[in-house]
């Protein structure tokens, strides 16, 4: 995940390939990241959505947020 550029994003499952993973156990990981605005975890995205956010689909739009926010500082 730190490695993760801003205005970047990367699916679960292309960092689950690379650790010998799942896909499950990066996201597991990305909610229990404690410092979500400085290791980037909101620019790990689902294959085919956005993904949740800590643990918690209702907090999806932080993630949103977060991914608008650097797309337009770029």
């Amino acid at each position: 995940m730190a490695k993760v550029k801003a205005g970047d994003t990367v699916t679960y499952g292309q960092i689950a390939d690379k650790l010998g993973s799942s896909p499950r156990a990066v996201g597991s990981a990305c909610g229990d990241n404690p410092l979500p605005i400085f290791v980037g975890c909101h620019r790990v995205v689902g294959k085919s959505n956005l993904g949740g956010f800590a643990h918690s689909a209702a907090n999806v739009s932080i993630k949103c947020w977060l991914l608008k926010h650097e797309q337009q500082n770029m």
